[in-house]
């Protein structure tokens, strides 16, 4: 970005304050990071103080690699979640594979990947606070932002537009109706 060969990241990044520092964003969507476990091993997964002494596989550097840095600090500290940087496909496959015990990833490819692609892994539970998912822009690109924005808008308006249809179609619930869930998890 800032060398200008690129305008923006429309991708799923997580807001945080250290992104925020160099990026700015545009919100699509609020989220929440879940747990990701083996089926078989589901029953052993009830809450957090579950994963103490785990071992996890996330991508390094991501919103779910600092989580669990800091509860290994804090709240794991007499007994650390073991963690392996792989990549997020690289994670799910160890967890549905029985090789590692979880994996964490955003509700929204929690959802995907244990619906469509991994057969032995289940959504088992939310860690942390809900964060907000958007696009990422050059912090001068005002005007690229209030366009991107204004889009976005006009699709969670209407329940039936491009944006909420692929919603549907990829997670089986339109944008807003995922934001509602995403809201009741606790």
């Amino acid at each position: 970005m800032a060398s200008g060969t690129c305008d923006l990241y429309p991708s799923n990044l997580t807001i945080t304050a250290w992104r925020l520092k160099k990026l700015d964003f545009v919100p699509l969507f609020q989220s929440r990071m879940m747990v990701v476990v083996n089926t078989a091993r589901q029953k052993q997964f009830n809450g957090p103080a579950d994963l103490a002494g785990k071992t996890a596989a996330v991508e390094k550097d991501t919103s779910f690699h600092t989580w669990l840095q800091a509860q290994n600090e804090d709240a794991y500290a007499a007994n650390p979640i073991q963690i392996q940087l792989l990549g997020q496909d690289a994670s799910f496959t160890a967890v549905d594979a029985g090789a590692v015990d979880f994996a964490m990833a955003d509700v929204d490819a929690a959802i995907w990947s244990t619906r469509y692609q991994f057969k032995n892994a289940v959504v088992a539970f939310p860690v942390g606070p809900t964060d907000e998912i958007g696009w990422a822009f050059r912090k001068e690109d005002q005007d690229l932002q209030a366009a991107v924005a204004q889009f976005f808008a006009r699709q969670k308006a209407s329940p039936t537009s491009t944006l909420n249809r692929i919603w549907e179609n990829h997670f089986g619930l339109t944008l807003n109706k995922f934001e509602t869930l995403v809201k009741t998890l606790r």
